[in-house]
């Protein structure tokens, strides 16, 4: 009953700020992703460069393929996209992963990533409905057209943003050999691809705003910073250099998450077949963070569903230890509020909590099988 009492009023909170975006009355500190796009698509069908503009201070830093999307979509853009994250988002609470009836996990989910959730919905970036759609869809196993629906997720989200490719390695760390499912996979990754060599050959002019507009986000040009936190902006202030600060990033946290993939690979032959998919979703969900260079709040939201699927696994345990487990991720965050340089804070609390899930995984693993 507390569930339903949760999902009923998150539900109504957030139809009610996608009603006021999709009537156009929302306030600026509200939706403002979904302010740029619509304010992007309009110049664009004006024939306008959307890429040489800022909008409340923020610039469309998507690739030229979405802003012709947006742009032939643009008198309904706002509902269109309003009702669709109001559509995702009920998918995903009816499809809710098992790990939300552990209300202990999901009460510390939410504490310890208030703000990183608070600050995803409000922004209505696409991207966070995305996540969603792919974890509703995968959680929950269906039949052909449910697994050829995620894949179509996928593509759209590896278009919009390369980072979303991590998660075709779900069908391959899956199986160990190339099935029809992986094969399908690879070559949804290859279509995805082709989309982006297909725009910088058929459209390099505006593939160069595109490139110019983030350019100009991220500060590397512009008096405007917007880096994010992490190793890449800390490099780049020393060095000046943003591939020096990009190779540090991509070698710090492509290194540790390649250590982890390996260990998750070996493990995830030894869990229970109910705990596999939860274990396999965890590994891309979390790359797609870490591996993103330009790291914001609301992506930290990662942390709350690995909390949660986290929360899963160790309620599957014959002798579940439920309170150890909390009183540990609490006394983890908490230090790293109070001892870690805000600048590595973000990526240091995600790995907290990656760690609390290898505990889970480990323990499920060595648990006797019923």
């Amino acid at each position: 009953m507390l569930l339903w009492l949760l999902c009923a009023a998150g539900t109504v909170y957030v139809v009610g700020y996608f009603l006021f975006a999709a009537l156009d009355i929302v306030p600026s500190r509200m939706f403002w992703d979904l302010s740029v796009y619509k304010q992007a698509a309009e110049v664009a069908s004006a024939g306008g460069d959307a890429y040489e503009q800022r909008y409340g201070g923020l610039r469309f830093v998507y690739p030229p393929l979405v802003l012709s999307a947006f742009a032939a979509l643009e008198p309904w853009l706002l509902p269109l996209l309003a009702g669709t994250y109001v559509a995702v988002t009920a998918v995903f609470l009816l499809k809710a992963p098992p790990s939300l009836r552990l209300s202990p996990f999901l009460i510390m989910g939410v504490s310890a990533f208030h703000d990183p959730l608070m600050v995803a919905v409000r922004t209505g970036n696409l991207s966070l409905y995305l996540h969603l759609l792919v974890l509703a869809l995968w959680v929950r196993p269906g039949g052909a057209w449910t697994r050829r629906a995620l894949l179509v997720v996928i593509l759209l989200g590896t278009v919009i943003k390369p980072v979303f490719a991590a998660y075709f390695g779900l069908w391959l760390l899956r199986d160990a050999r190339l099935g029809r499912e992986s094969a399908e996979a690879a070559l949804t990754l290859a279509a995805a691809a082709a989309t982006w060599l297909l725009q910088l050959w058929l459209m390099p002019e505006a593939f160069a705003g595109f490139l110019g507009a983030v350019d100009r986000q991220i500060g590397l040009d512009d008096t405007y910073s917007d880096l994010g936190s992490g190793v890449l902006p800390q490099v780049f202030n020393l060095s000046g250099s943003f591939t020096t600060g990009l190779l540090a990033h991509l070698a710090a946290w492509g290194g540790l998450s390649l250590i982890w993939l390996l260990w998750l690979r070996k493990r995830v032959s030894d869990a229970p077949d109910a705990a596999r998919r939860h274990i396999l979703l965890a590994a891309p969900f979390v790359l797609c963070v870490l591996l993103n260079p330009r790291m914001k709040q609301y992506d930290l939201v990662a942390g709350f569903f690995l909390v949660l699927q986290a929360g899963y696994l160790w309620g599957r345990l014959p002798r579940p230890p439920t309170v150890l487990p909390l009183l540990g991720l609490a006394a983890g965050i908490h230090l790293n509020e109070l001892l870690t340089p805000l600048a590595f804070r973000s990526h240091l609390e995600l790995l907290i909590v990656t760690l609390f899930f290898g505990l889970a995984v480990h323990a499920i693993g060595r648990a006797p099988r019923a």
